[in-house]
């Protein structure tokens, strides 16, 4: 697995190739290292085990569900389109200082959600499937979400969740709330978003959506209040600098006999 390795770069794609037969060479026992969340995996012969790195990703992840929140509460589906128009135009936004955020899901990428919002002046309620200390149950929702300027998603995808944020879901929130999903895409019913964001009653902020990638003439690329972006969370130029060493110190424990760290699952 080598994250330099696009099609667009094949000296690197044939380098990647090469160091992949070298290490099969060496290992008596093969493995599959896979980092769950980009789809990309490093696949040797007779896969034994399954590794999940969700960890790598979820500082990026964070990083990305600020940015659009940050954006939208500041009016950059418009500004942006404004500046291709070359058109000055001034006009107030929510923003986010004194915001009331309601945060779906506390793991990695709620976790180092709820640290970066942390300066930002806002209200923040944090749900996950059941309460703790200052965690609220999911069951507490219907009277959470009209409370809610701003709903982050960041619960992982099971089919139980599918579609979890529905219309019901949407109409409890208040008139202009802003949807941001950097988890799955079909955690949300997009037709029902894309009437409610026609219409005004709500905005969105998507870094993932279903179907994706999303279609050209999909009304979400040029609704007022609609902001994407291609599914890019974890792709940022320090990845590599975050993935090669694990992954190096993965192999060296292989090529020593010994077990990979993080093992999920085996067969």
């Amino acid at each position: 697995m080598c994250y330099s390795c696009t099609p667009e770069n094949f000296d690197a794609r044939i380098r990647c190739r090469k160091r992949s037969i070298a290490i099969r060479r060496r290992l008596s026992t093969p493995r599959l290292l896979e980092m769950r969340g980009q789809a990309n995996s490093f696949e040797l012969p007779r896969a034994l085990s399954l590794i999940i790195q969700n960890w790598i990703h979820r500082i990026a992840s964070a990083e990305m569900a600020m940015t659009l929140l940050l954006a939208s509460q500041r009016g950059w589906p418009t500004v942006g389109r404004n500046q291709v128009l070359e058109k000055w135009e001034r006009a107030w936004y929510p923003g986010l200082i004194g915001a009331r955020v309601l945060l779906l899901g506390v793991g990695g990428i709620g976790g180092e959600f709820a640290k970066r919002i942390a300066p930002f002046g806002v209200t923040l309620t944090k749900v996950a499937s059941t309460a703790r200390d200052d965690i609220h149950g999911i069951d507490e929702l219907p009277e959470l979400l009209p409370t809610a300027d701003v709903v982050v998603i960041a619960i992982p995808y099971s089919e139980r969740n599918d579609k979890f944020v529905d219309g019901e879901f949407m109409d409890r929130l208040p008139h202009g709330a802003l949807i941001v999903n950097v988890s799955r895409g079909r955690i949300v019913d997009t037709d029902a978003l894309v009437e409610r964001v026609r219409s005004g009653a709500l905005r969105s902020a998507l870094d993932v959506v279903d179907p994706e990638p999303l279609p050209e003439g999909h009304p979400l690329w040029s609704l007022p209040g609609s902001l994407i972006s291609p599914h890019h969370g974890g792709q940022i130029s320090s990845m590599s600098s975050r993935v090669d060493p694990l992954v190096l110190h993965q192999i060296s424990r292989l090529v020593a006999g010994e077990r990979p760290d993080y093992i999920v699952a085996e067969k």
